[in-house]
């Protein structure tokens, strides 16, 4: 069995932090998907992110007229039927979507709730005058998010608030200049930019008039991973020619004509004096969320509008009687994994559309790279049933990276459930029952780390974040004009988020309990209330144990 995606598992996590932090690691991100983040908010984004390469095609039905004793067959049965506009697919999540988002983004306008990453204005600077806003999901999550134009030094910017489920936070997932003449945002959840390159060879954000002139048309979607958001689509083409190109690849002109009719229909926006205005609005949106959500998950799977690329094949996607059956007909190439709608991306954009299908070949091709001979068998949620982690390793890029990705057999088919993403100074590691923890550096004396799990019905739940720092980094954290609690190179103070709530919990090198309690005092005195780590422990282990492991 190769054990590669348990990679150091055993490994000792404090001696592997504090040998990071003295070897003085130079900041970088801990998100591989965050880019642009030194870039001026007077520019618009054109980091451009590899499209899926796979499209929405409609989700297959299994054959309901197969007799029992067919239905225990050793082999595959090919699926071929259309799903059309039936259910949506009974995954392991099936029956999930995330809840309501309007009550935690009028809970962050009132002030009761910090809005999270927001990188130049603060809801107060928002609503300092008149302004418009409306509500549409730009995240492809189906929840809406407030977008509020505001205009400030003769400049429109956009700003996009949302709820993110899995931190419990409400956070900025788009914040970026909004050119009105050039840019619009789409019914089908995207906002449009317009570019060309001039005769002096200078990007310009704008529409051609020269019908010679090369114009690109980025499909920009928001992502809880940076303000910047991430391209979907790019179409590049020319007035005066019939070539179109989708993503670097031919399109045809009716193919074409799909993706322009896309941005026809846009969102209408209000004015709004004061807050109280929104929050009146956000109200009145909560009405018929679940059936909204449906209605949301049944166009996604069925590839409408935006969910739809019709310039790729459709994956192979087989019933299987054991989920044995099913996974090693996978690694042989021989059926497919289906986007359920619950995916989580961790240290990465896995830019997908819910009924997406992909083998494993196809994955590595995303990846550019080649996936190990054998998967790995984990028991997510410790119910005895059996999920696959596979690893991909690339190293084409600028450094070599490597995609985990856990997949859960149901009803016949298989689901991928999380991608993850390991590299230098960003790591992932996958254990057998299904727990996911994250570590990467921030600093010279700045360490992160996350643990999330993945539950029996295929949901990932984040336990904590953690940043682990040396005296200089923990000067954040405590009061401005308060003395530094502790100054001493053997130190780390693990500070967890858990659920909202902040803990201070000190670790030493050499295990001298007695400074230890020194610390413990002087940060006490400092308004630092310590927790030790058995104490941090027992409620990391309650968290887990709450979703079965």
């Amino acid at each position: 069995m190769n054990n590669s995606i348990y990679r150091k598992k055993n490994r000792l996590i404090s001696s592997f932090l504090i040998a990071m932090l003295l070897s003085g690691c130079s900041s970088s991100q801990l998100a591989l998907g965050n880019k642009d983040l030194d870039q001026s908010d007077e520019e618009i984004s054109t980091n451009e992110k590899d499209a899926d390469d796979e499209a929405a095609k409609d989700a297959s039905a299994d054959d309901s007229t197969k007799d029992s004793s067919s239905e225990e067959s050793q082999h595959a049965e090919s699926v071929s039927d259309r799903q059309g506009a039936g259910e949506p697919w009974k995954s392991p999540a099936g029956d999930y979507y995330p809840e309501s988002p309007y009550s935690h983004i009028i809970s962050c306008l009132q002030g009761t709730t910090e809005l999270s990453y927001a990188r130049d204005v603060s809801i107060k600077d928002l609503f300092s005058g008149t302004v418009e806003y409306a509500c549409q999901d730009i995240t492809g999550d189906g929840t809406d998010e407030l977008l509020i134009l505001t205009d400030r030094d003769g400049k429109g910017y956009i700003t996009a608030i949302g709820y993110w489920p899995e931190k419990d936070k409400v956070c900025t997932v788009f914040e970026n200049v909004f050119n009105r003449g050039c840019q619009n945002i789409s019914t089908e959840g995207f906002i449009t930019d317009y570019s060309y390159v001039n005769s002096d060879g200078d990007t310009v954000y704008d529409i051609a008039v020269d019908k010679d002139t090369e114009q690109s048309v980025y499909f920009r979607t928001g992502s809880y991973h940076n303000t910047y958001g991430s391209v979907l689509h790019r179409i590049d083409y020319k007035t005066s020619t019939s070539e179109y190109k989708l993503d670097d690849k031919n399109i045809t002109s009716d193919e074409f004509e799909h993706y322009q009719k896309m941005t026809e229909e846009t969102v209408s926006f209000q004015k709004a004096d004061s807050v109280d205005d929104v929050i009146a609005y956000l109200k009145e949106a909560d009405n018929g969320y679940d059936e909204k959500m449906r209605s949301f998950l049944q166009k996604k799977q069925n590839g409408e509008g935006i969910f739809a690329n019709p310039v790729s094949p459709e994956a192979a996607d087989n019933v299987y009687a054991t989920a044995e059956e099913a996974y090693d007909a996978f690694m042989r190439n021989e059926t497919s994994v289906r986007c359920a709608y619950e995916l989580t991306a961790v240290n990465g954009d896995f830019e997908y559309v819910y009924g997406d299908k992909y083998t494993l070949q196809e994955l590595c091709d995303k990846y550019s790279g080649e996936a190990s001979n054998e998967s790995v068998s984990i028991d997510c949620g410790n119910d005895g049933d059996k999920e696959m982690c596979i690893a991909i390793s690339s190293d084409k890029g600028i450094e070599p990276v490597e995609t985990d990705i856990v997949v859960k057999y149901s009803d016949g088919h298989l689901y991928m459930l999380l991608v993850g993403q390991s590299s230098s100074r960003s790591t992932l590691f996958v254990d057998e029952k299904g727990c996911i923890r994250t570590e990467g550096s921030s600093g010279a004396d700045h360490m992160m780390e996350s643990l999330l799990v993945i539950d029996a019905n295929g949901i990932t739940h984040h336990i904590y974040d953690c940043n682990i720092v040396g005296a200089e980094s923990f000067k954040q954290y405590i009061p401005d004009g308060c003395e530094l609690a502790f100054n001493s190179e053997k130190v780390l103070m693990y500070v967890y988020d858990i659920d909202g709530e902040i803990y201070y919990s000190p670790k030493l090198q050499d295990g001298d309990d007695e400074y230890l309690t020194r610390i413990s005092s002087e940060c006490a005195e400092k308004g630092i209330q310590i927790t030790s780590e058995d104490e941090v422990n027992a409620i990391i282990d309650k968290k887990k144990k709450e979703y079965g492991i």
